[in-house]
């Protein structure tokens, strides 16, 4: 267990402490059950449960360098009544630094609400924090709802960066609806392997695909933001190390589409905010080290 807390940290937590305010009278539960950002920095989104939890996550790509690249994920429980608030934190990351155990009070404070915009005045382990707030909703949907399309950009996912070629994905199509959704993907083998990765000979001996899924804090009970495979088994699973492929040894040659039905009939009423990413190279390592990925479905 890690301590040693960054200024990024620090600021993490200032932010989580504020946000806690949203949390305070009886009468305000049913609308502050949701996701809340700090007002003209949406990248710092707060997610709060109805059973006691709350998590915070910064994805701002100049906060997440300090932390070597990854997004600040703070989460823990809280008590409230009335207009004040207590708020402790069991578990929070930023690069190595991590913690995970033992509750620790983070301080209290008081709240005003209007409309969807709360300003909180509080007292942390760190100062006097003050903050405007936005609503973002409460991320809940009705089975009956259609399925949005595919996204036509990279920038709405949390990871726009991938190198994987657009011209890669022949069609991503979803069907159904938020209760009962299938979505199926198609790849193109000879878009994956041409130009300069053939030229170079790096799928010379085959190469994989990979399926994963990141799932944003605040659904499935997740205090932080947790990613997640699907591997050739065709069973969703938590990421390990190796990340476990969907399809292996691709041969560089290959030239008939790939159709990946990355979901079938599946509950997603839950899942808000989820974001599907595909991927591929020799090994899960030389897909991360090259960029060899991109987002392809955002459950919206």
């Amino acid at each position: 267990m890690n301590l040693s807390l960054t200024r990024t940290m620090k600021t993490a937590i200032h932010f989580v402490l504020a946000l806690s305010a949203l949390l305070s009278a009886p009468a305000q539960a049913q609308s502050v059950v949701g996701n809340w950002a700090v007002l003209g920095a949406p990248w710092i989104v707060v997610g709060f449960q109805s059973n006691g939890r709350w998590s915070f996550t910064d994805s701002n790509p100049a906060d997440a360098a300090e932390c070597g690249g990854s997004s600040i994920a703070v989460g823990g429980s809280y008590t409230a009544s009335g207009g004040a608030i207590s708020m402790s934190i069991d578990s929070g990351g930023c690069g190595s630094i991590s913690y995970s155990g033992t509750s620790i009070s983070l301080g209290s404070g008081t709240y005003s609400i209007s409309g969807n915009t709360l300003t909180a005045a509080l007292s942390s382990l760190y100062g006097p924090i003050n903050l405007v707030l936005t609503s973002l909703g409460t991320n809940t949907i009705t089975p009956t709802t259609p399925l949005p399309p595919p996204p036509t950009t990279q920038s709405v996912f949390t990871i726009p960066s991938g190198q994987m070629p657009a011209q890669a994905v022949l069609s991503v199509t979803p069907s159904g609806n938020f209760g009962a959704a299938t979505l199926v993907v198609k790849l193109d083998p000879t878009a994956l392997s041409a130009g300069l990765f053939a030229s170079e000979g790096q799928f010379a001996a085959g190469y994989n695909i990979y399926v994963g899924a990141l799932a944003p804090a605040g659904v499935m009970g997740l205090s932080s933001p947790a990613w997640f495979v699907y591997p050739a088994s065709k069973s969703w699973a938590t990421l390990g190390t190796p990340i476990d492929a969907y399809l292996e040894g691709i041969a560089q040659g290959a030239t008939n589409a790939i159709e990946i039905p990355i979901l079938q009939n599946m509950n997603l009423t839950g899942l808000v905010g989820a974001e599907i990413y595909i991927g591929y190279g020799t090994s899960d390592g030389e897909m991360l080290n090259n960029k060899r990925y991109r987002g392809v479905y955002l459950v919206q």
